[in-house]
């Protein structure tokens, strides 16, 4: 039996995260997680400010399916994909040790009021997020690309 629970597949619902176009790079960032699914199997992302619901956390890790990372960049959007296996709103003690280094001292660690399980983390082509919607509002997800809102649970139209 696999060590890292999976989300069901095809459920289409996802989570799509902007990252500050001033923020570290969006290279930087998939990097620094991608290494700790080398050499670990998986790893948790932070996410700072924005929360959810117990209820909507709950729907999150029964029907989650993926985490869009996009950020907006001088060449275009950069888009990365990884396969959610939990969602927590606090990491859990013992996985200290799959959390990237840079976290501790930009204090994401204290301050994440989301926690995301990726099993993987690839960059895929812009397209892929022209397909969804943010479930909330039935508009596409494009609207996450700019303005206040930087997270949405979103899904396939």
């Amino acid at each position: 039996m696999s060590k890292h629970k999976r989300i069901a597949v095809g459920t289409g619902i996802s989570l799509l995260l902007r990252l500050p176009a001033t923020d570290k790079s969006i290279e930087k960032v998939a990097e620094a997680h991608r290494r700790i699914i080398a050499e670990n199997g998986s790893v948790w992302l932070g996410i700072v400010g924005k929360t959810y619901s117990a209820k909507n956390i709950s729907h999150i890790k029964e029907n989650g399916e993926f985490l869009y990372l996009v950020q907006n960049t001088h060449d275009g959007i950069s888009v990365y994909k990884g396969e959610m296996s939990d969602v927590n709103e606090k990491l859990p003690e013992t996985q200290y040790p799959f959390v990237p280094r840079y976290y501790h001292g930009q204090g994401i660690t204290d301050r994440a009021r989301i926690w995301v399980k990726l099993l993987s983390l690839a960059r895929v082509a812009t397209k892929e997020i022209e397909g969804l919607r943010v479930v909330s509002s039935g508009r596409k997800a494009s609207v996450l690309l700019s303005g206040m809102a930087y997270l949405g649970i979103v899904e396939r139209e």
